[in-house]
């Protein structure tokens, strides 16, 4: 991932060819691998690469570019894709070290290859220079989570296989503590955000070679290529290693004003931070629908994509891949969908590790213009949803991102609904609480008390006020929701430090009714008093609610059919009901002013 030329959104494709003297029309073929250009062309495009990235014009890496540039296609690779197509030889399929990313597009790719019949070998994991030179040796003809927008015409054609997104970043490792740490963590964003940011402060980068860190130093804050520190790894080891070893080194010269920085992608830096702990300052606050809409510093960073790529030269392969993977997603709709929900968790589950090391960023009136500072630590219950927050950002699984999405991922709206109601419901899952009103053992006895009340007092009619709550009330919503008769279904908030649960969002009762009868005899059971949090409402809190709660009739109560109560008011209720399988039945034989839904159990 060397550095490319500008981008098509700063000089156009009639300004560079202009500026190469060869026609529009040229320069895009030579762009998309189409043509391989002269010499004299690839001269001329290798000296303006090389003064965008302030290169000499004779140096070794302008010689490679010609190189590049000029490769003759390989027998092997015109060779390559009717071998393919014919069996006869092995994918061969490279990863770029991201985590939890790369496990997701391992896990894809494999169904993809088994369901296409293709055979695949596994390399190893590699760094962005290895990626390189293997797909111009043709060592490898895929590699899984390159980042788009870097080096994108000349080595690789990229297909995004999941509309993910990862911004940049930057991690500090500051000699100072306490309040003087956090103005300088302050005027570090600002300056390591755009070009133009303050020079109040002196820092050394290291980024990795070839990464988007490097192209940010490099194209937008215009380091010059000898004050960088580079690694080729990815890895967090290696990374915070060297970030030590440098904060070593200055302090052994007797500077303690020059601030060693990581810039590398975000995801990256979450998981280095964890590795260097509280020896690091994270620069940014992490990238969510918040934090891009009202943070400066986070606006002007830019974000990237996630992809698969493959050689430049592979121009039949490319278009193949590009159709059977969409026609593989089709198909393997669901399967792909809860692949992409295990990488939304396996993303949460990073950064809630990372958490103990980051900190709040509040806005500081005082300045003008006014900017974000970091304060005091995250506590518990901010860092489970900071990271839900974020995983949902990367993913594009805010209701925001699915609901304004631009005509690049239009196509996957129906998928990222998909993917948004697993992650939702395995979520709400995770925090249901079963709690038995007539024989309570809980800790969280007297919070569920007083929530079960203030929900009676609501739907029961009890009382307009909780006080208004007497024995005799409490004992009969123990009868109708304890022991064998039913249960109390509610959905916690994130736990705090303590473990304790600080607020209770959703609600459903399950109890046993004799009040109906059916045809196919047994059991009946009775879902009551469905509420949810409005604040937490879209969250599909209520959905899974249902479904838990048909669950539990069958397995613990064994009923044969389950009824629900809905007032004709409740079009959301009545919505979730008819979704979830039930069908309008009668009038309530308990009130004229209910509708009476049906679920039968048997046969499903």
């Amino acid at each position: 991932m060397t550095g490319s030329f500008p981008d098509r959104g700063t000089v156009t494709d009639s300004v560079m060819a202009k500026r190469l003297g060869i026609s529009p029309a040229a320069y895009s073929n030579y762009k998309e691998g189409k043509r391989v250009p002269s010499k004299q062309n690839a001269w001329k495009m290798a000296k303006l690469w090389a003064r965008h990235r302030k290169l000499s014009p004779d140096s070794s890496p302008v010689r490679q570019m010609v190189a590049r540039l000029t490769r003759a296609h390989s027998h092997e690779n015109r060779a390559f894709f009717p071998l393919l197509a014919r069996n006869e030889i092995e994918l061969r399929v490279n990863t770029l070290s991201l985590g939890v990313f790369a496990t997701f597009f391992q896990a894809v790719f494999r169904q993809y290859a088994a369901e296409a019949g293709i055979r695949v070998h596994q390399g190893e994991r590699a760094s962005s220079e290895k990626l390189q030179e293997d797909f111009g040796s043709g060592q490898t003809h895929v590699a899984l989570g390159i980042f788009d927008a870097v080096a994108r015409f000349l080595w690789a054609r990229f297909l995004p296989l999941f509309p993910l997104r990862i911004s940049l970043s930057s991690i500090g490792l500051f000699s100072s503590t306490g309040g003087s740490m956090a103005k300088e963590v302050c005027t570090l964003s600002l300056a390591l955000s755009r070009s133009e940011g303050s020079s109040n402060i002196r820092y050394r980068p290291l980024v990795v070679a070839g990464g988007v860190g490097e192209q940010h130093c490099l194209n937008t804050l215009g380091v010059s290529t000898n004050d960088l520190e580079r690694e080729t790894s990815l890895e967090p080891e290696p990374l915070a290693a060297k970030l030590r070893k440098m904060k070593r080194e200055l302090a052994a010269a007797g500077d303690d004003q020059t601030v060693p920085v990581l810039v590398c992608d975000e995801y990256t830096c979450i998981r280095v931070l964890k590795e260097l702990k509280r020896e690091g300052r994270l620069l940014f606050p992490l990238t969510t629908r918040q934090t891009v809409r009202q943070i400066p510093v986070r606006q002007d960073l830019p974000r990237y994509r996630v992809s698969v790529a493959v050689g430049r030269n592979q121009v039949d392969f490319y278009e193949f891949l590009r159709e059977s993977l969409t026609t593989f997603m089709g198909r393997q709709f669901h399967a792909v969908a809860n692949e992409a929900a295990k990488l939304y968790f396996g993303l949460e589950k990073e950064v809630q590790a990372a958490a103990p090391y980051m900190y709040q960023w509040s806005l500081d009136a005082r300045s003008t213009p006014a900017v974000w500072v970091p304060g005091n630590e995250i506590s518990g219950v901010e860092a489970a949803r900071l990271a839900r927050e974020y995983s949902r950002y990367a993913l594009r699984l805010d209701s925001h991102s699915i609901q304004g999405a631009t005509a690049e991922v239009a196509t996957w709206v129906p998928f990222l609904h998909r993917v948004r109601e697993i992650v939702l419901a395995g979520a709400t899952r995770s925090k249901i609480v079963y709690y038995d009103a007539a024989n309570p053992s809980s800790a969280t006895e007297t919070q569920v008390q007083r929530l079960i009340k203030q929900l009676a007092a609501k739907f029961l009619a009890v009382g307009a006020t909780t006080s208004a709550i007497g024995a005799e009330d409490w004992k009969s919503l123990s009868d109708k929701f304890g022991g064998a008769n039913g249960r109390i279904l509610l959905v916690r908030e994130d736990a705090d430090e303590s473990g304790s649960t600080a607020n209770y969002v959703g609600m459903l009762g399950v109890t046993s009714s004799n009040i109906w009868h059916t045809a196919t005899g047994g059991p009946v059971c009775q879902l009551r008093y469905l509420w949810v949090n409005p604040m937490y409402q879209g969250e599909s809190i209520g959905r899974v609610l249902i479904q838990e709660g048909i669950q539990y009739a069958a397995r613990e109560m064994k009923a044969n059919t389950v009824y629900a109560e809905v007032s004709p008011a409740l079009e959301s209720a009545i919505a979730l009901f008819r979704e979830a399988g039930f069908r309008a039945s009668r009038q309530s034989p308990e009130s004229d002013d209910r509708l009476l839904f049906e679920f039968s159990v048997i046969g499903r």
